[in-house]
C-alpha cells in the first residue's frame, strides 16, 4: 500500500513539475494558448547572429546615435531570445551582457549604479521586461561612456577603434603608432594617461575577454584560440590567460562547462 502511494506521489511531483514549466513558459510568449509538449520548440537560436549583435551593442555604446543601440537591444531580445523558448540561450545572454558591464567599469569610468550586474533573467516576468530592463541600463551606460569617450583625446579614439579592428593580429605599441602616424612614446602616454591602463594591457585584455568566449562557446584547441586572438604562442598564451584569469585555459574551459 505504502509503495502504491509513493508511486503515486511521484507522478503527482512529475505533473507538476511539468505544469510549472509550461507555465513558465509564458516568459517567452504571454498570450493565453494551449501547448503540447511536443509543441515546446526549444530552438537553439541563430548563436552566430547573437554574437554579431552582442558584439554590436558593445560598440554602439560609444556611438552618438542611441537608436541604434535600442534596435540592436530589441533584435537580440525579441527576434533571437523569445522564438527560441530556450532559458539556456536567455541566461547566456544575460551572462554576457553582465560581463560587458564589468568590463566597461574597468575600462571607463563608470559609475557603480549604472555598472552593477543587475541583469537576472529569474527577476523579469517575460522577454519583453528583460529587454525593457537591459536597455534602460544601457541607456545609462551609453550616456556616461559616450561622455567619458568625448574626454578622451582623438589619438586614443583613433587607437582603439583600429585596435578593436585588428587586435586578432599581431598588433602592439609599435603597429598601433604607425597606423597613427606618430611617435610610439607619445601614443602610450596619451593612451596611458586617457585610460588609466597601458596600449599593450588595453590589446592583452581584449583578447583575454574574447579568448574567453571562444572557450566556453567553441571546441577549437587552445592552441587555435591563442592564434585567434594574435598570440601565436600556445604557451605564452596559457601564461597570459593565467595572469589574467588565474586559470589556465583548459581549466576555464571545464571549469564553465561543469
Amino acid at each position: 500500500m505504502g509503495e502504491l502511494w509513493h508511486t503515486r506521489l511521484e507522478k503527482l511531483r512529475n505533473y507538476w513539475e511539468f505544469l510549472l514549466k509550461l507555465s513558465r513558459l509564458a516568459y517567452f510568449d504571454m498570450r493565453p494558448v494551449v501547448i503540447r509538449s511536443q509543441d515546446i520548440p526549444q530552438g537553439k537560436g541563430d548563436w552566430n547572429r547573437i554574437r554579431e549583435l552582442l558584439e554590436q551593442i558593445e560598440l554602439l555604446l560609444f556611438d552618438k546615435n542611441v537608436h541604434k543601440l535600442e534596435l540592436a537591444v530589441h533584435e537580440l531580445f525579441i527576434k533571437e531570445v523569445k522564438p527560441s523558448f530556450n532559458f539556456d540561450l536567455g541566461y547566456a545572454v544575460i551572462n554576457d551582457l553582465n560581463r560587458l558591464t564589468m568590463k566597461l567599469k574597468d575600462q571607463l569610468n563608470l559609475t557603480q549604479s549604472s555598472a552593477s550586474l543587475l541583469f537576472h533573467l529569474d527577476r523579469y516576468f517575460s522577454v519583453e521586461e528583460t529587454e525593457k530592463a537591459v536597455l534602460e541600463r544601457l541607456r545609462q551606460i551609453h550616456q556616461e561612456a559616450a561622455a567619458d569617450y568625448q574626454r578622451m583625446s582623438p589619438i586614443t579614439q583613433q587607437a582603439i577603434a583600429w585596435i578593436k579592428q585588428n587586435y586578432t593580429e599581431e598588433i602592439g605599441l609599435q603597429e598601433t603608432a604607425d597606423y597613427l602616424g606618430m611617435a610610439p612614446a607619445y601614443v602610450s602616454r596619451t593612451f596611458s594617461r586617457d585610460l588609466k591602463i597601458s596600449l599593450s594591457a588595453y590589446i592583452t585584455r581584449l583578447r583575454i575577454e574574447r579568448a574567453k568566449l571562444l572557450l566556453m562557446e567553441t571546441n577549437m584547441r587552445i592552441a587555435e584560440i591563442a592564434v585567434s586572438v594574435g598570440i601565436v604562442n600556445r604557451d605564452y598564451f596559457s601564461v597570459l590567460f593565467k595572469k589574467n584569469t588565474g586559470m589556465r585555459p583548459q581549466a576555464y574551459r571545464d571549469c564553465y562547462r561543469q
